[in-house]
């Protein structure tokens, strides 16, 4: 007579208790796939909103690059020269040439102003993630018959970055508590600081911040 081989049969399956230690290493498995996942989505999120907000600073600065060039030395007020700085100048552009003499175009502003939705109080008034934020504005021939407003850029800080209300010389630059949108001068030379901020997807706030220097006509 045959004998039963018990340990053959043990060995053919699986107790409960490996089965249970089984499913629990599974979904811990599954759950550090699901945070590497989500972890990776977050940050191309945060990766498309930085580039998106880099390239808006870099065009900003181009479209003012492009309107400051066509002017001249005795073209722009005000003209601060450094550390003085201001967030708003007045200009005309060279548009033709009439019997070789340029002509100029009518009164042109660039202007930081807060936006529309917010108030300058130290508040998030449109609950955007931004406090006081400003937009730029280019404002051509004010109070004349053909006036017209152009916002050159929305999401910009209140202050440069690093720089705050308090008077002072906060990122080194030489300068104190200058704007979001900085003009300052140098004989013929004009260099435009600007600082964009603006809150990723995951609510992590973002900051870009560019300069250019720009060679005026004499």
């Amino acid at each position: 007579m045959k004998q039963r081989n018990s340990k053959g049969r043990r060995s053919a399956g699986f107790t409960v208790v490996e089965v249970m230690i089984a499913v629990v290493l599974s979904g811990l498995m599954l759950g550090a796939i699901t945070v590497i996942f989500d972890s990776n989505r977050k940050a191309l999120r945060t990766g498309a909103t930085a580039d998106n907000l880099e390239e808006q600073a870099y065009q900003t600065v181009h479209e003012i690059r492009k309107l400051l060039a066509a002017s001249g030395t005795d073209a722009i007020t005000p003209m601060p020269v450094h550390p003085l700085h201001t967030s708003a100048i007045q200009f005309q552009r060279g548009v033709d040439i009439d019997n070789a003499e340029l002509v100029w175009s009518d009164p042109e502003r660039l202007v930081l102003e807060y936006s529309p939705s917010e108030k300058n109080n130290g508040v998030d008034d449109d609950g955007n993630g931004l406090v006081d934020e400003c937009r730029i504005l280019w404002i051509q021939d004010e109070g004349g018959p053909n006036e017209r407003t152009i916002v050159v850029s929305n999401w910009v800080s209140e202050y440069l970055e690093g720089e705050n209300a308090d008077k002072k010389d906060d990122n080194g630059n030489g300068m104190a508590a200058e704007r979001g949108l900085t003009f300052t001068f140098d004989e013929d030379l004009i260099t435009v600081y600007l600082t964009l901020q603006r809150p990723d997807p995951n609510g992590l706030m973002l900051t870009k911040t560019v300069s250019t220097t720009i060679a005026l006509r004499n």
